[in-house]
């Protein structure tokens, strides 16, 4: 964790995150091309913000008592980051991967509305263009399986690696 870093390149990331990326989906095509690239790299872009977002969040939030303890102990900046800060980071990381796995799918739809010939995105346009409504909506209930099953998977992992943020959300739900 640097602060030099975060002062420079975090505010660059949060302008870039801002920008809306159905918007940027159009020069994606223009730039790399009508192939699964241009899509992918739709769908990396909607995905990478929140999950940078929410780790530097979960970097830099870290009680100061723990800090104050490293410091007295002697701990060396690399033990501070992979014993402090890291750890406490991993809930922050994990929220942020989950909102980024949903948006990537809408991502995915989105370069597919762009330029597609195939792909779920696709077959909702022509769904549309058909007024085929039914089609519609058993499309979007595909993707809305799609999404909960990354985000159960995701869930599944966190509960792995970082338990004690499950428990620690499920105890403030139970309030």
């Amino acid at each position: 964790y640097s602060r030099h870093l975060q002062n420079t390149i975090y505010p660059l990331i949060v302008i870039l995150y801002a920008m809306p990326k159905s918007a940027l989906a159009p020069l994606m095509v223009i730039w790399i091309g009508y192939g699964m690239l241009s899509k992918m790299a739709i769908s990396f872009l909607v995905a990478f913000f929140p999950i940078v977002v929410n780790t530097v969040v979960g970097l830099r939030e870290v009680e100061p008592e723990l800090l104050d303890l490293a410091r007295i102990n002697r701990a060396s900046q690399l033990d501070v980051f992979t014993k402090i800060r890291l750890p406490n980071s991993l809930p922050y990381m994990f929220a942020g991967i989950k909102v980024a796995l949903i948006l990537s799918v809408t991502g995915a739809i989105v370069a597919e509305f762009v330029a597609a010939n195939e792909g779920l995105g696709y077959l909702i346009l022509q769904a549309l263009y058909s007024l085929d409504t039914a089609l519609t909506l058993v499309i979007l209930l595909i993707l809305a399986l799609l999404s909960l099953a990354l985000f159960l998977t995701v869930q599944l992992l966190q509960k792995k690696i970082a338990p004690w943020s499950a428990e620690v959300r499920q105890v403030e739900g139970s309030f």
